[in-house]
């Protein structure tokens, strides 16, 4: 039986649907997200965003290293502004939500694609309060 599993959302949200996404650990001691679901998931959120004159967003993907950004750059009046709106890492088989300035919230957006919460840090929390977030409570 092999030990990793790489995947598209599509079976992860049938088995959420279905209230067996636990099966997985099952089969699996790891299941991957593909990047490309990261970077459609940002993508839709760049698109989201409202952008002023004078103003950018601008998708960084690094798939080399799995480091995918949205930034909020440009100028308002006088004031430079250059802001990391979302920035998620995949590190050890984990996607760690290093910023997320998103109503939503990215994290609960995974869960509703299928992506078990045991996968997800919020490595925005402090390593001492993520395990009471109800995610991944890796530390560093």
């Amino acid at each position: 039986m092999p030990n990793v599993v790489i995947c598209n959302t599509s079976p992860l949200q049938y088995l959420y649907q279905l209230g067996y996404l636990e099966l997985l650990l099952h089969f699996y001691q790891q299941v991957r997200i593909a990047p490309a679901v990261i970077r459609e998931l940002l993508a839709h959120h760049a698109q989201r965003y409202p952008v002023c004159d004078g103003m950018e967003i601008q998708e960084l993907y690094d798939t080399e290293h799995d480091h995918y950004q949205v930034l909020l750059l440009g100028w308002e009046d006088l004031h430079r502004v250059y802001q990391c709106l979302l920035h998620i890492d995949v590190k050890d088989g984990k996607i760690r939500i290093q910023e997320d300035r998103t109503e939503s919230g990215v994290a609960n957006e995974l869960v509703a694609l299928g992506v078990p919460k045991y996968d997800i840090v919020l490595a925005f929390h402090a390593p001492y309060k993520r395990p009471y977030t109800g995610f991944a409570a890796e530390s560093s």
